[in-house]
């Protein structure tokens, strides 16, 4: 009940507080209406009535507009259909025109075979919409023998080159990654102090003849346009088609440069033509090899990578051994010999090279036919070459007395040319005179590699 009587209380207050409210708007209303009298008169209460009125009008036009809302049939007629998730929409259908059709409408106009060919071309479909120009002229330039050694310098200075930071970038991250002198007396990075960072000098610099050259050899030249293109020197300039060039004028650029023997030196995927087929020169063609294996434990990468190498550039490789049985190598490698060190004549080939590992301790240091194959080789000024532990069948032919040579790190190996007073060096490989000594299996390819090059002289 007490709760009642309550809610009728507040229910009462309620009425006579609006009520009171519009008292007051009348009072206001009023006392308005006589100023504007007192001002103006009449008239000019009316117009301000008008005024508002209109104004009324127009707010509620407004607020009838957005309440107002199209049906639900309406806007899903005009509305258009949603995506599902992974659905693609159907690409428009193409007519495709077979290029037999083509040559018989042409025929029919009465073109010639090589007009018909060209159109037919023309008309062939492109990949993604876009036809992509094949660039005919691409690779390095011609280098003398100073220019490859000066860029083989600027490499070596650029691998050497410090980063160049700028100075406090550990301390505040405002700061952008990009070289500002150091400045100040204080500065321990412009006086150079130790464990700072170092700052450009024109020590850095490439040398001169290289300096902003590409590394194919020609000076690359950035191109947007036909006429800069048509400027160039195809004997020392390049062209470097601009990131901004779309492919329409791309492929323009592409056309001419094959025309003026332009190389371009930033081709894209889909650019490259076909190459041309060089046919390299055979360094050691006409040359003869004899390798000398011993029957078991010869090292494998000793004997194959060089005989890879000899054979790569045309020289005609023998395997021999102590016998023409399948000689085991140390890793398991079986080779067939193709002669019988009995039945070696010098005279038959232009070099002789000794293959290591343990089995030439056991097998060839003491083998008095293999050293004199190798006397009869040094005397005639052929080449005469051992690896691992081979230098020292040399050393005990009397091969190396006086000369460099290296041998594998082997104590009794090192002793064995020292004896025979060999000037022992430790180093992969050693050449002194017509003889090439390597230290082992790490030095195979570039002991290979060094025969072929004295030979090839």
């Amino acid at each position: 009940m007490a709760e009642k009587e309550i809610g009728k209380e507040k229910a009462k207050r309620s009425e006579k507080l609006k009520e009171s409210a519009k008292k007051r708007v009348k009072k206001t209303g009023e006392k308005f209406k006589k100023k504007m009298k007192a001002k103006g008169g009449a008239l000019r209460v009316k117009k301000a009535d008008e005024e508002g009125e209109g104004e009324a009008k127009k707010v509620v036009e407004k607020r009838v507009k957005k309440v107002v809302k199209p049906k639900k049939e309406e806007k899903a007629e005009k509305a258009e259909p949603k995506k599902k998730v992974g659905e693609v929409k159907p690409k428009k259908e193409e007519k495709a025109v077979k290029p037999e059709e083509v040559e018989e409408e042409l025929a029919e106009e009465g073109f010639g075979e090589e007009e018909i060919e060209e159109k037919v071309e023309e008309e062939k479909p492109v990949v993604r919409g876009k036809k992509i120009e094949k660039i005919e002229h691409f690779g390095k330039k011609e280098l003398t023998g100073e220019e490859r050694r000066l860029f083989r310098e600027a490499y070596r200075q650029k691998k050497k080159k410090p980063r160049f930071a700028r100075d406090s970038m550990s301390k505040a991250k405002r700061l952008n990654d990009v070289w500002r002198r150091p400045r100040g007396i204080d500065s321990k990075q412009h006086l150079e102090k130790r464990g700072k960072l170092k700052g450009p000098k024109i020590g850095y610099k490439k040398p001169l003849p290289v300096s902003g050259k590409h590394p194919s050899g020609y000076h690359g030249i950035l191109v947007h346009n036909a006429r800069e293109l048509e400027g160039l020197n195809p004997k020392d300039e390049a062209a470097v088609i601009s990131k901004s060039v779309g492919r329409k004028k791309r492929n323009d650029l592409i056309k001419i440069a094959n025309e003026h023997g332009i190389v371009i030196l930033n081709p894209r995927k889909g650019e490259f033509g076909e190459k041309e087929v060089r046919v390299e020169k055979k360094v050691l063609a006409n040359k003869k090899i004899l390798m000398v294996i011993a029957p078991k434990d010869f090292r494998d990468e000793e004997f194959f990578d060089p005989k890879k190498i000899f054979e790569d550039n045309g020289a005609d490789v023998t395997a021999a051994s102590l016998s023409t049985q399948p000689a085991e190598g140390m890793m398991g490698a079986k080779v067939k010999p193709d002669i019988a060190v009995d039945d070696v004549d010098t005279k038959d080939y232009d070099a002789v090279v000794l293959v290591g590992g343990t089995g030439a301790q056991k097998h060839l240091w003491d083998n008095e036919k293999v050293r004199d194959i190798c006397k009869t080789a040094y005397d005639a000024k052929k080449i005469v070459g051992a690896i691992c532990l081979a230098p020292v069948v040399l050393a005990r032919a009397g091969l190396l007395k006086k000369k460099d040579a290296t041998v594998f790190d082997s104590k009794d190996a090192i002793k064995e040319l020292k004896a025979n007073n060999a000037n022992y060096i430790k180093k992969r490989t050693v050449i002194s005179e017509n003889i090439i000594t390597g230290n082992g299996p790490a030095a195979a390819k570039d002991f290979g590699a060094k025969i072929v090059k004295m030979l090839g002289k």
